[in-house]
């Protein structure tokens, strides 16, 4: 929000990787109209200074501008994709879950430098397509093959796909129905549940969506498929969520109940991340192709609630289910390169741009 001289910024976000997350930048213009000068805040936690200076025809942004153009990927839906040109192995980009290919627009600069840059967004996001949000229009699956399609629409041969948060299910989802299009795949803090699936414990936001498909088909399902599906459901389905419940139901007891008020209350998500999430699949392995997963291990603190107590509570319950997720992945990806990174942010392409990018080209120098 913007009130003459004055900014505000606020920045709301709720994932399974990154609970409410919350951010703001309040800001002043000084005097002579040449710098922005604020601070970064988070929700019961630490503030820091953060100062915007006007550019002038030195330091103006200078990038060049992305090409844009919209792929179809099924009948009347269009996918915005962004080419920023470069020399070299082809890089597609990937988003989390609410941001759109823009997000990349710094990160896609150094990579140019190597590479040619492309980068996607997903469908019911920005400029993309958005249809009528139900499991099956949003599932990773048919997530997956939106991302292929621009593969192949655009000619690109075998890019490495670098895949941000919810992206991962994307990734997974290539390398299962269609790794041939791909030389490699980097999951940048998003080898998750939705990404990699803890077979012998579950996951709760997982199971709940596989639930939940199978109970909404049961309903009008014919007879054969009816008695199929109850089955699946009484000896596979309900007593592995049921197993997920309890595991999550001793990680909650591990936090203290918080003040009311301490926690902001969660934003309603979009239709289209919801029907996304309702989408998730259970991704189990082996994943053959080539993978670096880079972790925020252990992050930076997630400042949940305006109580120290809590926070240092969640921050390690947080942490000890990322390590547990850490060797989900690497059974699932056995092959894969996994780099932990301490005390980075969720967008780890932001908060330790050098170090991510110095992982990737070592990475992308490794393949054939």
């Amino acid at each position: 929000m913007i009130n003459g001289r004055s900014l505000r910024l606020i920045i709301d976000m709720n994932s399974s990787e990154w609970p409410q997350y919350h951010r703001s930048y309040v800001a002043e213009m000084t005097s002579d109209g040449k710098h922005l000068r604020g601070k970064w805040s988070s929700v019961g936690g630490p503030s820091y200074p953060l100062v915007f200076e006007r550019a002038v025809p030195g330091s103006a942004w200078a990038h060049p501008a992305p090409e844009v153009r919209f792929i179809e990927v099924q009948p009347g839906i269009k996918l915005e994709t962004l080419d920023w040109g470069g020399k070299g192995r082809p890089v597609l980009l990937l988003s989390g879950l609410g941001n759109t290919a823009h997000v990349f627009y710094h990160f896609a600069q150094q990579l140019r430098l190597h590479y040619h840059v492309y980068a996607v967004t997903r469908r019911g996001f920005g400029r993309s397509s958005a249809p009528a949000p139900s499991a099956e229009s949003y599932s990773a699956q048919r997530l997956g093959m939106d991302v292929d399609t621009v593969i192949r629409s655009l000619r690109i041969m075998r890019p490495v796909v670098i895949g941000h948060s919810i992206a991962g299910e994307e990734m997974s989802a290539i390398a299962r129905w269609h790794p041939e299009d791909v030389a490699g795949l980097v999951y940048l803090d998003a080898g998750y549940a939705y990404a990699a699936y803890d077979a012998p414990h579950g996951d709760v936001e997982v199971d709940s969506a596989v639930l939940r498909r199978k109970l909404s088909e049961l309903a009008l399902a014919d007879p054969e498929r009816q008695k199929q599906l109850v089955e699946e459901l009484l000896k596979s389905d309900l007593p592995h969520f049921e197993g997920a419940l309890k595991r999550l139901q001793d990680d909650l007891s591990a936090v203290p109940t918080a003040a009311p008020g301490a926690a902001a209350p969660l934003p309603a998500l979009p239709a289209a991340a919801e029907a996304v999430a309702d989408g998730e699949q259970q991704f189990i392995g082996p994943i053959r192709v080539p993978v670096l997963a880079i972790f925020a291990s252990p992050h930076a603190p997630l400042h949940m609630y305006a109580d120290e107590k809590a926070n240092a509570a969640a921050d390690a319950q947080f942490e000890s289910y990322t390590r547990a997720q850490i060797e989900t992945f690497r059974h699932v990806a056995p092959s894969a390169k996994v780099v932990e990174i301490p005390h980075a942010d969720h967008y780890v392409f932001l908060s330790n741009e050098s170090q991510v990018l110095q992982e990737i080209e070592a990475f992308v120098a490794s393949l054939h």
